[in-house]
């Protein structure tokens, strides 16, 4: 099964967990990138002043549609996915043939990012899972990755799982 993981990362921790995926399950990693965050006055700045502010996004290298699965990460910001993340999946989501998310945060019980993400791109995830910061922080995250990537495969028909 082709895999895509998609993902944005500010600090690094997203990103971390976006590659110890792909060490389990095959798949082609592709970062979203916003050119407007330059550096963190200027999230800040267009999170509390400038919302209705069009966003871009820079070029991808993959298309989503070439996947049979594209698994969604993002950061939790203020109890939301960023602004990013939302523009890719209300770009791509109708291209998704099957989706998967995942979420990192300092709250070890945040689960309303995974369910933005699901409301945004009217998708159903075959599987969701959220990584706790200081868990990544600290290597400890490798089990919970496992069991998400267990979660995935559990749900592809038999003729999937096969192929990386």
């Amino acid at each position: 099964m082709k895999t895509l993981i998609v993902y944005f990362s500010w600090s690094g921790i997203t990103a971390r967990v976006a590659k110890k995926i792909a060490e389990f399950l095959p798949a082609d990693l592709e970062e979203i990138k916003c050119p407007e965050y330059k550096n963190l006055f200027v999230v800040f700045w267009l999170m509390l002043f400038a919302r209705n502010k069009e966003l871009t996004l820079a070029p991808l290298k993959n298309n989503p549609a070439d996947y049979d699965l594209v698994i969604v990460g993002a950061p939790t910001w203020a109890g939301r996915p960023p602004r990013p993340v939302i523009i890719y999946l209300n770009r791509y989501a109708r291209q998704f043939k099957q989706v998967a998310f995942f979420s990192t945060s300092a709250d070890p019980r945040e689960q309303q990012v995974l369910k933005t993400m699901e409301a945004v791109s009217g998708k159903s995830p075959v599987a969701v899972a959220h990584f706790h910061r200081p868990a990544v922080s600290r290597d400890s995250f490798t089990r919970t990755v496992q069991e998400f990537v267990q979660k995935i495969t559990d749900s592809l028909p038999e003729t999937s799982r096969a192929t990386p």
